[in-house]
């Protein structure tokens, strides 16, 4: 495992905490976690938010908190000091992630072929995978590939999300159609 980087640990934990919680690690627990990924005291994690977060915040609210919710994730005890063993044990074992996540392709079209707009992907991917974006808007004029690069994109970042829902507007159905269905 020593060639596991902390985004790919901190994804397989974090889908190991929702399938056991219904919910994901908030950004403050991943800022401890990189900071313990790396050995950083509280101080130094704390110096490193710019002071978003404070020392005791980190020490006495978001650490024993994560830690508890680790420990039940993972099912062996988890602390500060020894989280990169645990998780990597973890992962060794073979990292028995429970899939329950909700894909829902509704009438999305088969992509056979997909040719470019591989840059686009890629940013799309990392808006979602790394930087956790929560929405985006597909827009252009007809014809340009929206649908294929949104079909695309769902199956590149379908195994970090919770679930999938895919709907077209195409027929401008009311919003009230799409929410009900």
């Amino acid at each position: 495992m020593s060639g596991m980087n902390f985004e790919q640990a901190f994804q397989a934990l974090d889908a190991r905490v929702f399938a056991k919680t219904q919910m994901h690690l908030k950004d403050a627990e991943k800022f401890v976690l990189q900071g313990a990924w790396q050995n950083q005291t509280y101080e130094q994690m704390a110096d490193a938010s710019d002071y978003r977060y404070t020392p005791s915040y980190l020490k006495q609210d978001v650490g024993p908190k994560l830690w508890k919710r680790l420990t039940q994730a993972l099912e062996e005890p988890v602390s500060k000091t020894n989280f990169r063993n645990a998780i990597e044990r973890w992962l060794e074992q073979g990292a028995p992630i429970e899939t329950t996540m909700r894909v829902d392709w509704g009438e999305a079209t088969d992509i056979t072929h997909f040719y470019g707009r591989t840059e686009d992907l890629h940013t799309l991917t990392h808006w979602i995978v790394e930087q956790r974006c929560r929405a985006i808007a597909l827009l252009g004029v007809g014809g340009i590939g929206k649908t294929s690069l949104s079909v695309k994109l769902i199956e590149s970042v379908k195994a970090h999300v919770a679930g999938v829902i895919w709907r077209s507007l195409r027929n401008l159905p009311r919003l009230d159609e799409v929410l009900t269905d």
